[in-house]
């Protein structure tokens, strides 16, 4: 997969408040462009960028440099993101167990009920966000990997 960038001066790839980081809306044109692609394990991605400008060796290399960097921390944001989130769920699910263990410790029929149902629905709501909540985040981790180490061509 190829994406195709055009770019008519400096100012469409950098941020407006810093000139070394890459304009957000351009990182997020580019991170859409390739969430519809179907990437895949065995596709590569590419991103070939044009411009109307001269562009020295060492520009290049910045720009690449700074599409690099850009990805990278969305990816640590995604990582901090999914690893918070498993945390949490592993602490739901040792809460429900523990709801569980005092349920049986009530005589009281009603009480030892609503113990029981609120430990399992505790367990079944850490297990569910374990196996299928964080899949967004973990293919929209996927794609932000496969953007930070792709082949940026620069004409």
């Amino acid at each position: 997969m190829i994406i195709e960038l055009h770019l008519k001066s400096i100012d469409d790839l950098t941020n407006e408040f810093n000139d070394k980081e890459l304009n957000s809306s351009l990182g997020e044109y580019i991170f859409n462009k390739a969430l519809i692609s179907k990437l895949n394990k065995k596709k590569n991605l590419e991103i070939k960028i044009t411009t109307d400008f001269e562009v020295s060796e060492s520009d290049k290399e910045s720009i690449v440099d700074m599409i690099r960097s850009y990805y990278g921390n969305l990816v640590k944001i995604e990582l901090i993101y999914l690893g918070i989130n498993n945390s949490q769920s592993i602490i739901l699910s040792f809460a429900g167990i523990l709801v569980l263990f005092i349920a049986y410790f009530f005589s009281n029929f009603v009480i030892h009920e609503i113990f029981i149902i609120i430990g399992w629905l505790a367990i079944w709501e850490a297990g569910y966000s374990l196996m299928f909540s964080n899949r967004k985040h973990k293919r929209r981790n996927q794609i932000l990997k496969k953007l930070t180490n792709c082949y940026i061509k620069i004409n």
